[in-house]
């Protein structure tokens, strides 16, 4: 993982420490209420939130070759993305931001991010798609849709999904973030 630190405005994006995992899940915790709530029904989301009390951060956390990254502004965490490069493309999940701190720029930061610490040539994210708010973001992103599919949240939790997917350009990543990426991480 690239020790790099960006910055939009306010908020900085660097990568996930083993000390966030607190913070993530109340992140997390809040995401979820504020996105699912309507979209999966409140059975879902009470399943997924007691299986994030009883596991914590690990069910999302970065694993044998995946990496994660978190915006902050003010010492907190304000969002999260995780990705792992497969086959020339990177697989993102874990891409959440405070409400209320959406609209700010956080996941266009968080975004480049993931593009500049990617080996991949492609992003790949699995959006549901009944949550709007998410298809639009990506869309303007950039992101085009390339398929559909029933996504397993977790066990018996099931839901249709929209794949997305966007060529990196990095000519896109900001300057910046770009410049105090490759020191680190070797582009």
């Amino acid at each position: 993982m690239s020790n790099a630190v960006a910055e939009v405005s306010m908020y900085s994006a660097r990568p996930i420490l083993n000390t966030d995992t607190g913070n993530l899940v109340e992140l997390w915790r809040q995401t979820w209420i504020a996105t699912y709530t309507e979209s999966l029904g409140a059975d879902a989301l009470e399943a997924m939130l007691s299986n994030l009390d009883a596991h914590g951060a690990s069910a999302l956390l970065p694993d044998n070759g995946e990496q994660g990254y978190c915006a902050v502004v003010d010492d907190e965490i304000v969002g999260s993305a995780i990705f792992a490069d497969r086959g020339g493309t990177a697989y993102l999940w874990g891409m959440y931001v405070s409400p209320l701190h959406q609209r700010g720029g956080v996941g266009t930061l968080l975004l480049e991010a993931v593009s500049s610490a990617s080996n991949s040539d492609r992003l790949e994210i699995r959006v549901l798609s009944a949550i709007e708010p998410a298809l639009s973001f990506y869309t303007k992103q950039g992101f085009k849709i390339t398929g559909q599919e029933e996504t397993e949240i977790m066990p018996a939790i099931h839901a249709n999904s929209l794949i997305m997917s966007l060529k990196i350009d990095r000519s896109r990543i900001s300057l910046g973030f770009l410049r105090s990426a490759t020191g680190i991480i070797g582009r």
